[in-house]
């Protein structure tokens, strides 16, 4: 279960609290100012079990904090296109898919494989950490074939005659 907790620097937490063996415990999913859709996509990232982004915007509401309930994607493409005014383009192959994803079009020239991997441009290291062991406990499961039979030559004799 996630809950808000207040902090004496003026920062809040999203926490989860659960039942161990040793008693009720809680840990820190994420730190805010503004409770926002980006910090509810970290909390639910850390988080072991579900969180209800919905009830925890108004148990924010209800205890005065402030919340940012526009969504994530009009926050980014309105900093996107000041960016853009500036000047200042996306690379290579993140501005062709960019590209193609507001067009509906298919990224020319890039890889299959570069569309489903477009979330890891923004995955933060415990996303990758995670991922990264749950990749080694997949490799340990991996039965492991028989080994090769030895390789056997022709016995070179260089005792017998030739005719």
């Amino acid at each position: 279960m996630a809950f808000i907790a207040e902090r004496s620097t003026g920062l809040h937490e999203l926490r989860e609290s659960r039942h161990t063996a040793r008693g009720p415990r809680s840990r820190t999913l994420a730190r805010f100012r503004v409770l926002d859709r980006a910090v509810l996509r970290e909390a639910a990232g850390e988080a072991q079990g579900a969180v209800d982004d919905e009830v925890l915007l108004a148990k924010a509401r209800a205890r005065g904090l402030v919340t940012s309930d526009r969504r994530l994607v009009d926050r980014l493409a309105r900093e996107l296109l000041t960016e853009l005014e500036r000047g200042d383009v996306p690379d290579g192959a993140v501005g062709r898919l960019l590209v193609a994803r507001l067009t509906g079009t298919d990224a020319v020239g890039l890889p299959d494989t570069v569309g489903p991997a477009a979330e890891w441009l923004t995955a933060g290291a415990a996303q990758r950490g995670r991922t990264l062991r749950d990749l080694l406990a997949l490799a340990d499961r991996v039965p492991r074939g028989r080994a090769p039979a030895p390789l056997t030559f022709p016995r070179l004799d260089s005792t017998t005659d030739r005719d």
